[in-house]
């Protein structure tokens, strides 16, 4: 029975044809599988490539799928389906090979018929034809290859370089040294010389089909790719038997999360007993629940049943009442927090910058630290803190502390950071009483130092115990943790990062990272971080529009959503994010005055499929759209002119904007294929940035009278 594969390109192509179409296919697909010599397949080779095995199956009359049937080898992979003369034209065009430099499959559009120009100081003129053909460029490719002058025609270039040669040259063209490339290619690919060594070499493009089970799963889930196409630097994270805990960084759209929950069904498959459990975990509700709905399509049954997935504040919440017995009466929030040291204030008599400094030190020392005591916060580091406080300043500071916690206490009032400093304490005290032997967190970067000491005194130090993903660039809550201080040992090769970018377009990724340009990020253990990833997929540039006003701008958004719904774009492809949720009330309003349907976003709202989504820009973080909107982005909104205005000192400030810079950072990294950023008045900062520090006078709005 000959082994069928199927190439990303052929899952794509299956999930345009029309559902009658697609069952044909199916048919055909399980046939070949089967019995490929069954009458009805009608192979015919196609005489027009350059590669004698490429052929042609029937799907009925009107269709053709597109096979690479190599005549040594027992194999057929599916690269395509379309209409009969689409298919063919679509197969002419392309060469298919196994790249004996890599071993990796190669399917490339054929540069042949264009004409390139030598160049003498081009972006890869000084390399040699023998260091490219190294990395995987294909003898024909190096011609063009060696012709560009700058980034922006090796993009241009598109399909006719091999995806992996392509991400090479980016790596290049972006300033990486050869030998580390050629070092990264070489640490992940297993040359070879058959067509089915390749497709094992290539998982990222090929699905080489293990069972029916299998191939049913991946025609089934055909829109679901993160499932079945894992790059080798993935695969690798998630198969490899580490001897502790590990830390995976990486940018919007490398595929952290991914790696996350693919690992997460590893472990529970082949390295936990029956009676132990996985957490899985992140910083929201929201994220929980689509890391729960991943999970659901990615595992089920007892393996399943042996994950655990919940946010963290659920965690620990459930950690008090249902273990330390904790009587909860009211969950306090920030706004209702502030009012707290008011009264204080006021019942205490104490002064206002007394207060001010409390809160303060609160905020940034001893809440992060999880401070018991007036003891350990006379002898604790004030890491990050630049102003010097001696003791007679931290005993006045811990008087308002005291009387702060103990007016909570009194009343059974608690933060979610109060939760887990009790949980945290609790289980540093009662080792292994919850039978948890892996903890997998999601979006590690917006975790407080007691959450991750949290994860720490939860898990027992083992083989493979914690798992750690998330990019710094994305911290939107101004958490400041140093991982080596919460018992997390990350040493001995690691500490991983991801550096390809499979959601976004580079044009959008490009945009996007602009606006932190010249910002320190650490990598969550006190050492820098760098913003050096690449995509995979190119596109148009993003597109940013200036309006007079905000019923203008409104006006523009439902024209565009109405063009893109007309170009076959579904309303649930789109959405439409704002700083705030009375930015968006005119555009919503709008929106459903044009009849076009509208889904705000909610913990549960990620699985509607009706409906042009919106909401927050903090909303949008663990979603991504083929479309997204960011509008009303003008001076005084993006960053928010009174978020930033009511810190205290000009640092305190600057941690604000480096927040904003991140959450829009986020917010423009949803988009897969467009992106459209639109404003009223003059334009956010972000948008056109001319320096990465910015002052009070850069936020002020352009209309005083404009409310949010």
């Amino acid at each position: 029975m000959p082994n069928v594969s199927l190439h990303r390109t052929f899952t794509d192509s299956f999930t345009q044809l029309p559902q009658k179409i697609q069952k044909s296919t199916w048919d055909l697909v399980f046939k070949l599988k089967d019995n490929p010599e069954a009458n009805g397949l009608n192979f015919e080779r196609l005489k027009r490539t350059t590669d004698s095995h490429i052929y042609s199956a029937r799907v009925n009359n009107d269709y053709r799928a597109i096979i690479l049937k190599p005549k040594t080898e027992d194999v057929f992979m599916l690269a395509y389906v379309d209409k009969h003369d689409d298919a063919y034209r679509w197969a002419e065009r392309r060469r298919f090979e196994v790249n004996k430099y890599t071993g990796t499959f190669q399917m490339y559009i054929d540069s042949t018929d264009r004409d390139f120009n030598e160049v003498s100081q081009g972006l890869f003129s000084h390399y040699t034809s023998e260091q490219l053909l190294a990395l995987g460029v294909p003898a024909d490719v190096i011609s063009p290859v060696q012709s560009l002058k700058n980034e922006e025609e090796l993009l241009e270039l598109g399909e006719h370089v091999p995806e992996d040669a392509m991400l090479a040259l980016q790596f290049l063209a972006q300033g990486d040294q050869y030998d580390d490339v050629l070092e990264t290619i070489t640490d992940c690919r297993k040359p070879g010389a058959s067509y089915m060594e390749s497709f094992i070499n290539t998982p990222e493009q090929v699905a080489v089909i293990t069972s029916d089970q299998h191939l049913q799963e991946v025609l089934s889930a055909s829109f679901e790719k993160w499932r079945f196409y894992l790059h080798p630097s993935q695969l690798e994270l998630v198969h490899k038997d580490f001897a502790g805990s590990v830390r995976v960084l990486g940018g919007a759209g490398t595929g952290k999360t991914v790696v996350a929950l693919h690992r997460g069904c590893n472990l529970a498959k082949y390295h936990i007993q029956t009676d132990e459990k996985i957490l899985v975990t992140t910083y929201t509700a929201n994220l929980a629940n689509i890391l729960a709905e991943q999970m659901d399509h990615l595992v089920q049954g007892k393996v399943r049943n042996q994950i655990e997935i919940k946010h963290i504040d659920l965690l620990a919440r459930e950690i008090c009442e249902q273990r330390i017995g904790l009587s909860i009466q009211k969950l306090v929030t920030d706004e209702q927090d502030n009012g707290i040291w008011e009264q204080i204030k006021s019942a205490y008599q104490f002064d206002e910058d007394t207060i001010q400094l409390a809160k303060k030190e609160y905020k940034y020392v001893i809440d992060p630290e999880g401070i018991r005591n007036l003891d350990e916060y006379l002898d604790v580091v004030r890491t990050g803190m630049k102003h010097r406080l001696g003791k007679v300043g931290r005993r006045a500071v811990w008087d308002v502390v005291e009387k702060y916690r103990n007016w909570m206490a009194e009343r059974k009032w608690f933060r979610y950071a109060d939760l887990i400093r009790h949980a945290r304490i609790w289980l540093e005290e009662n080792p292994g009483k919850i039978n948890f032997r892996v903890a997998i967190v999601d979006e590690v970067q917006d975790f407080s130092q007691e959450a991750l000491k949290l994860i720490r005194a939860l898990v027992p130090i083992n083989r493979n115990d914690l798992f750690f993903v998330g990019d710094p660039q994305q911290g939107i809550y101004g958490h400041r943790v140093v991982m080596s201080r919460c018992g997390i040992d990350i040493r001995g090769g690691r500490s991983k990062r991801l550096r390809i970018n499979y959601r976004t377009t580079e044009q959008i990724r490009k945009q996007a990272i602009q606006v932190l340009k010249g910002i320190e990020f650490d990598d969550l253990d006190g050492q820098s971080n760098p913003t050096d990833d690449i995509s995979l997929l190119t596109g148009s540039k993003p597109l940013i529009k200036k309006l007079s006003s905000k019923d203008e701008e409104a006006g523009y958004l439902v024209q565009e959503i109405k063009n893109l719904i007309k170009q076959g774009y579904q309303a649930h492809e789109i959405a439409i994010f704002g700083r705030v949720s009375k930015t968006l009330n005119k555009f919503v309003s709008q929106l459903e005055e044009a009849d076009i349907p509208v889904n705000s976003l909610t913990t549960k709202s990620h699985i509607k499929q009706t409906g042009v989504h919106y909401g927050t820009m903090h909303r949008s973080k663990g979603l991504e759209f083929r479309v997204v909107f960011l509008v009303g982005m003008s001076k005084g909104y993006m960053p928010l002119q009174f978020v930033v205005k009511k810190q205290e000192t000009e640092e305190e400030k600057q941690i604000i904007l480096k927040q904003e810079r991140s959450l829009f950072y986020v917010a423009a990294t949803r988009a897969r294929e467009k992106l459209y950023i639109s404003y009223h008045g003059e334009a956010s900062p972000f948008l056109f940035p001319k320096s990465h520090h910015l002052g009070y006078d850069d936020l002020l709005y352009n209309e005083r009278n404009d409310k949010l």
